[in-house]
Order: structure tokens, then sequence, then C-alpha cells
């Protein structure tokens, strides 16, 4: 049987055809899945963005804000800390500023110009393991200068027994111990009776009279918060009972354990975030559209000269 010439080329032709059709497809299904890609991506953007708004906006991220306007070291360690519990053997407490919260905010200042603002954002560790494990991950794989481990074995319940009794505590004007004006987990209370004697430091919401601060020098306290002064007895005990001092300062205004509103400034650029990526977001269903649309008309060609290759003859 004879073929023509003409039915080669046609037919070279055609297959020509399809394989550039082939290609073409594969060029937009590539891209297609770029985009498609860069979609997800973004997407899992937006979400994550809208979850950090939202725990902004909660109790418990104001607080992690506050703390991050206070030391941006301090917040991403508290954050891993919350992220890898299970690499500890006993649970890791976050800074007081997070896990403690302050029984009257009136007494805020009292507390604060007792607890140092290192103490106030220490961690807790229960154990010296954890203590190692801390030390090792925050300040020496994670280069965290602005880190405080606090470690306290001594129970709570040490701290707790009275070494003054309540009615001469309050022939003195006190109302109680700086302890009571504080609730927190056991742990980091402890810690901060180690660290900053809240247990025996007496506190009163009024001025002492002369008369009590006379009585006080002889007694068992040696510090304590009344009115707007903190007063501290030093002795010396070489010199004999007579050598003693006191060092008065004067309270300052709560900074930290407040209810004052958290900067909003956060919250807008979170926002600002989320305006972005739903913007790259929209942008990229703009791109992928014109690309699908490619795809449909190129697989539609490619049927159709499919169907012309069948219908040739040989």
């Amino acid at each position: 049987m004879c073929v023509f010439p003409a039915n080669f080329e046609n037919q070279a032709k055609l297959q020509q055809e399809i394989r550039d059709l082939k290609n073409k497809i594969a060029q937009a299904r590539e891209e297609q899945g770029r985009l498609n890609q860069l979609a997800k991506s973004k997407q899992e953007e937006i979400v994550r963005t809208k979850q950090e708004l939202e725990q902004f906006n909660s109790a418990e991220g104001q607080l992690i804000s506050k703390l991050d306007g206070l030391s941006r070291d301090t917040a991403e360690a508290w954050k891993w800390v919350q992220a890898n519990q299970h690499e500890f053997e006993k649970e890791v407490y976050g800074p007081p500023l997070i896990t403690c919260s302050v029984k009257d905010p009136k007494c805020a200042s009292v507390l604060e110009s007792l607890v140092q603002k290192n103490i106030l954002l220490a961690f807790t560790p229960q154990t010296a393991k954890d203590w190692t494990t801390l030390r090792r991950v925050l300040i020496q794989e994670k280069r965290l200068a602005d880190i405080t481990l606090k470690q306290c074995a001594t129970p709570l319940s040490d701290h707790q027994k009275p070494h003054v009794p309540e009615d001469e505590m309050r022939s003195y004007g006190f109302d109680g111990w700086a302890l009571d004006l504080i609730d927190g987990p056991e742990p980091v209370l402890s810690m901060l009776c180690s660290n900053a004697r809240l247990h025996i430091t007496a506190v009163g919401s009024q001025e002492t009279t002369e008369i009590q601060h006379s009585r006080i020098m002889g007694s068992r306290v040696s510090s304590w918060v009344t009115g707007k002064h903190s007063n501290r007895i030093l002795r010396r005990a070489e010199y004999g009972a007579a050598a003693t001092t006191v060092n008065t300062q004067n309270i300052k205004p709560a900074q930290y354990w407040t209810n004052s509103p958290v900067d909003t400034s956060k919250r807008d650029e979170i926002q600002s975030r989320i305006d972005a990526a739903e913007q790259d977001m929209a942008q990229l269903r703009t791109e992928v559209a014109p690309v699908r649309a490619t795809m449909d008309r190129l697989k539609a060609a490619l049927e159709a000269k499919g169907k012309e290759e069948v219908a040739k003859p040989p």
C-alpha cells in the first residue's frame, strides 16, 4: 500500500502539536503547584497570626505581652518552656509576673518594693536536673542573656511558720506578712520567700507611730512596709545590740503587677500582619485563576488532538 509523503508530514505535525501541548500542560501544572503551595503557606501564616491575636486579647496573652515588654529573652524562654514541659522531671514554673497574682491591686506597689525585677522574671525549676536543662537550652544553646533561674528546695510550709504572734503583730500596727498579699503556685511562692523575704516582711496600711517604731526595734521583726515606706533594720552584731540602723525607702508606684492597659501597638502590629497576609492571599487567588483556565484550555486542546490522531488514517 502506498503512503503519500503528505500523510507522513501531517502525522508528524500532529504528534509535535500533541507534544507541545503536553509540555505546556506540564509547565502550567508546575506553576499551579507553586501557587498552591504559596497559598497553603500563606493560609497557615494567617491562622497562626490570628491565634497570636486571640492569645494577645486574652488575659494571659496580655501578661505575656507585658512580659515581652520587660524582657524579650524571658518571653521567648517562657514560650519554649510551655511547649517543652515534657523535657523536665517536674513542672517548671514561669516568672512570678505570669504565674502569681496580687490579691489586692492596691498592694502591688508594696510587693514590687520587695521583689527585684530579676526575681519577678525568674523561672523556678523544682529539681537540679531541670535547672541544668534550663541553663543548657536557654543560656548555652539559645544564647538568651536576660534569664534568671531560681531553684528552691524549701517547702512553702516551712516559710509559713509564724515567728511573731498575731496579737504582737497587731500591737506594732501590722496587718500581716507580705506573703499574705499574693497568690501563686507553692514552689514559686517559696522561691519568693527565699529571695525576697516575703514571709518575714511585715505589712501595714498605716505608718507606724513613734512608740510602735521603738517597740519594733526591739522585736523579732527586721523588715516591714507601712504606708508609703519600706523599712529594714540593719544590725552589726560585732558592735553589740545598740549598733542598729534602719534603712527607709519610699515606695514607688507599681509598674509590673498592675491592671494598667497593655500597649495596643502590639495588637495593631499583629492585625497589620494579618491584613498583609490576607492581601497576599487574595493576590495569589488572582494569579492562580488564569493558570487554571489555561490548564483547562490546554487539556481540551490535547483531547481534541488525541481524537484527531485516532481519526487519521494510517
